[in-house]
């Protein structure tokens, strides 16, 4: 349903952590609902500057709110900070810039884009290199 710019879908390797909580089994129950994107419930924004809006905009706005409340709120921190901390786990974790673009959906020159493989199974190991130190075992069903 997303809009894409070179009307090719992503494919998105998904880290072995939220396979481990159950993300599949969620994958799976969803699309059993009939639901076409994960979150069917989230609907576009009424943003005039985009076509249709975007999906984005209400977590934009309610982590901005998050940040005021907790008094963090800073120029440099903002919903696509989320995105920034992978590209930074990525580099930390020793993946490759050409690797990093192809799992964030950044552009690729020319040149980058000869010696990229987009092999699905391979962009899995590099996401599976990030680590977050970060108990998450609550969330497990």
């Amino acid at each position: 349903v997303k809009s894409i710019k070179n009307k090719k879908p992503r494919k998105v390797p998904i880290h072995a952590k939220l396979i481990e909580l159950g993300i599949l089994e969620f994958l799976k129950e969803r699309t059993e609902q009939g639901n076409i994107r994960i979150f069917d419930e989230i609907k576009r924004s009424k943003n005039e500057s985009v076509e249709k809006g975007n999906y984005s905009d209400l977590f934009s706005r309610k982590f901005a709110q998050c940040l005021a409340n907790l008094k963090l709120k800073r120029t440099e921190l903002v919903f696509h900070s989320f995105r920034h901390n992978v590209v930074d786990a990525l580099h930390r974790a020793g993946v490759s810039d050409i690797d990093r673009k192809d799992i964030v959906g950044h552009a690729q020159s020319e040149l980058d884009r000869t010696y990229t493989s987009e092999d699905i199974a391979e962009l899995k190991k590099c996401v599976d290199r990030i680590i977050y130190n970060i108990d998450l075992s609550h969330l497990k069903s």
